[in-house]
Formats: structure tokens, sequence, C-alpha cells
């Protein structure tokens, strides 16, 4: 062996023990290391958040506590017949009667070791204050509870409004709750007031009487024929007869107005005009301006129909029910209406009497006023009456003979322009008449 073989054995044995020991140093040394690391990693971020958790637990406990305070306990028959005791009595302050009641007990979901569900299904009926007076006490209830399936199902016949409600709480049953139900007794929760402030927003549901619009309409529909009224009042045996009909449609198609008028016992839909008849009168036009309402001028309305009772016009407004009409004073009627519009009338019976047959008859009466003073004193002065009432035409037939007995009365110029200009004056008129 060579200088040179021996200088490159030797530095390929030295690489390969190099690498040997490397390998050896990061199996026994290198890799532990690592892993020491990553797991001092996991420990730092399990000891950050349970810092973090600690750190929360004051504020979970007190959330606890106040939860606890707001349940009716854990046992479940006392739990439950205090619920029981708490329904009936939101239904006695809000105004429900207890001769419909009826409450049936359910049971809902259970978490072993945290919570169990427990309830009851109340139904009953009443007024709809007293509905909304119900809902409004359940809603703000300061125990920990939950409603569920909510139905509202008014009546017609009767005016009420029959509610079924699922009321459910929780029983907690983790071992922090109970030691803090077994701590002392609890102290009582706030009652709420019907009539506080809270229960403002509800009233909408009651002015508006927002539940009429679900009534179930009629399958038959009755027929009106040519002869028959258009409205019809109902007998002393089918409740308020100006409650039923409700003014639900006030629209204008070019110069035709109509109104619809909805009766809430058979829920149907009827179209009124001009001239029909409508509660103790007729309708006679739709007016369409700004006005206030008469019992909330606050309140503006666009719309409403006004009809005439005798010499008296009333008005109902668009979304009004007949027993809201109100009595319309001069100043609040329309122009059309008021009686300085009707100024101009007396000035349209003569082109009304004036029609376009006795027009060639109207040149006689001014020929027999030029004609008259040579030819015949009597006669004269009659003329000139039914020339301007414009009667019938006997009345011109003898006149009209006097200009061909009298010849000075033909030759004269003048005389042709004054029956022109006349019937110029009549013309206008009887196309502008009514």
């Amino acid at each position: 062996m060579n200088s040179r073989e021996r200088i490159l054995a030797i530095a390929t044995g030295t690489v390969v023990l190099a690498i040997l020991l490397y390998l050896g140093v990061n199996k026994l040394v290198l890799e532990r290391a690592g892993a020491l690391d990553a797991k001092a990693a996991e420990l730092e971020a399990e000891a950050t958040r349970l810092k973090s958790e600690n750190a929360r637990e004051d504020a979970h406990r007190r959330n606890l506590k106040e939860l606890v305070a707001r349940t009716f306990g854990d046992e479940e028959s006392r739990a439950s017949e205090e619920v029981r005791s708490h329904l009936a009595d939101l239904l006695q302050a809000s105004g429900l009667g207890m001769d419909s009641l009826s409450l049936q007990p359910v049971m809902g979901r259970r978490v072993p070791g945290v919570y169990r569900e427990i309830g009851w299904v109340v139904r009953s009926r009443g007024r709809l204050q007293s509905v909304v007076n119900f809902v409004y006490l359940l809603q703000a209830d300061p125990h920990v509870h939950r409603m569920d399936n909510v139905i509202l199902t008014p009546n017609v016949r009767t005016g009420e409004i029959e509610i079924q409600v699922k009321y459910a709480t929780l029983l907690l049953e983790s071992p922090e709750a109970k030691k803090l139900l077994a701590a002392g007794p609890r102290e009582p929760l706030p009652v709420v007031a019907v009539d506080g402030p809270g229960r403002r927003p509800y009233d909408v549901i009651v002015v508006r009487d927002l539940f009429r619009p679900y009534l179930q309409r009629q399958p038959t529909q009755v027929a009106v024929g040519a002869g028959t009224p258009s409205y019809v009042r109902p007998t002393e045996t089918t409740g308020s007869a100006d409650d039923r009909y409700r003014v639900v449609g006030l629209p204008a198609y070019g110069t035709r107005q109509q109104i619809y008028v909805r009766d809430a016992a058979t829920g149907q839909t009827r179209a009124y005009k001009a001239g029909d008849a409508f509660g103790d009168g007729s309708i006679v036009m739709v007016d369409y301006r700004m006005r206030p309402l008469p019992d909330r001028p606050h309140i503006l309305s666009g719309s409403r129909v006004i009809f005439q009772v005798g010499q008296e016009f009333w008005a109902v407004e668009l979304g009004c029910s007949l027993a809201e009409k109100h009595l319309l004073a001069l100043e609040d009627l329309p122009a059309s209406l008021r009686p300085a519009g009707e100024a101009p009338a007396p000035a349209l019976p003569a082109p009304q009497a004036a029609p376009a047959a006795t027009s060639p008859a109207a040149p006689a009466a001014p020929a027999a006023e030029a004609a008259a003073p040579p030819a015949r004193e009597p006669e004269a002065t009659a003329p000139p009456v039914p020339a301007v009432e414009g009667p019938a035409p006997e009345a011109t037939v003898p006149e009209a003979a006097a200009p061909e007995a009298s010849e000075p009365a033909v030759p004269e110029a003048p005389e042709p322009e004054p029956p022109a200009t006349a019937e110029e004056d009549r013309l206008p008129d009887d196309s502008g008449g009514p």
C-alpha cells in the first residue's frame, strides 16, 4: 500500500466514524432532548389554560349562584308543584279566568349529572287584552324558563282568544348546584307588574287587533243580484253589526274608485262603488287627502270613504270598521261637497232647457222684437218672455209668422246678426252642460 492509498483509507475511515458517532449521539441525546422540549411546551400551555380557568372561576361561581337562585329547586315533585302554582298566579294577575284553565305536566330532556327539564302545558281563553298580559308576564318572568309551542286561536263568535303554551324550567343536578341549594333558603324573586313599562310595546297587538286577519274564510259565497243592495246590515243576532265590517282597501283606477269592505263574520271581502248603499246611507266618494284621525290627531290618514246619511256626511278611515265612523264638519268636507262649490248651479237651467231642436225658432224671437212696434202692440211685449226662458216651440210659432206679415222687418241688415250671436252663445252652454 503506497502513501496515496493509505491517505485515502484514513480519510474514508474518518468519515465513516464521524457518521456513526453522529447517529449514536442523535439517538441517545438529541431525540430525547427534543421530546422533553415538546412535553415542556405542552405542560406550559396546559398551565396557561388552567390559570385562565382559575381566573374565571369566581365569575362562574357567581353565575351558578345566580342561576340556582332563579330555579324552583332540585326535587322534582316539589318543583313541579311550585311551577303549577306560579303559573296559576300569573293567569290570575293577567285577568284570565280559572274556569277555562287546563294544566298538563310534561317532561323534557335530561343530561345526567347536569340538569333535568320539567314543565307544564297551559290552555286557557279570554279577552285579547288578558291573553297579551299573560304572554308578557311569561316573557318577563325572572325564573329560569323557556316558552315553547305558543298557539293563539281567535273565536269570532265569543270574541275571545284561546292560548296554548308550554312552560319549561330546569332542575340542576350538578354537585356544585346541589351544595348551593343546600346552603340555605333562597331569596324571593321580584314580582313583575302587569302594568309595568315593559308592557307598553305589547299594546299594538290589542290596538291593531293583529289576530283578526287569520280567521278562516267560509267556503260558500253569497252572490249579489242586480236588485239586491250591495250592503246589508246584519240583524241583532249576529253580534255587533257595525264592528263586523271593516274598510280594507280604497284603490283608484283612473277616475274609477272602489271600496273594499271585509265582513269579519264570514271572512268575505266585497267591492263597492259610489252610489252603493253603505251603512244607513249611500257612498258619495273616496277622499284621498291627508287628514288626522279623529281619535288620534298625531296620526295622519291618507284615504277614507265618505257616505251620506240624510243631509249629513260621514267618513270611515282606511283600516277602520263601520263602528268607527265619524261625522264630517263643514270645514272637513272636500271642495266638491261644500255648499260654496254649488254657487254657479243657478246658471245651469238655461242651457238645459234650450235643446238643439228649438234652435231654429230662436231667430224668430229677435225678429219679432224688431217687427213688433210697427205691427201689433199687444203681441210685441209677449215674445221676449219665451225667448229668455226657452220653452216649448208652441209659443214661438205664432211669432214666426209676424215677420212674414210685416214686410219692413225683412230687408233690415242689422237683424240677421243678433240671432247668429244668440245661437253662438247657446252652443257652448249646450255642449258643456251636465
